[in-house]
């Protein structure tokens, strides 16, 4: 069975790295993580491109801001 990690985030750029790596160290390898970057306007989605070769990643772009609650239920929808 695999897993879905789902990652709501606005400007997120200070705890990008930090979240990802804590998501790719889990013993669990069965995993893929839909990262929701919701019309951020500092460097959240530079920085979690440079994971897409680390780990199975889809980035979802909002260009209007959602709030984490709309996000997460617009994934799992």
């Amino acid at each position: 069975m695999e897993m879905v990690v789902i990652i709501p985030s606005y400007n997120n750029e200070d705890f990008v790295e930090r979240n990802l790596e804590s998501v790719q160290s889990q013993s669990y390898k069965k995993f893929q993580v839909l990262y929701i970057d919701d019309a951020s306007t500092d460097q959240t989605r530079e920085k979690v491109e440079k994971f897409t070769t680390r780990m199975p990643l889809r980035i979802i772009k909002n260009e209007k801001n959602k709030g984490a609650m709309e996000n997460v239920y617009s994934v799992v929808s």
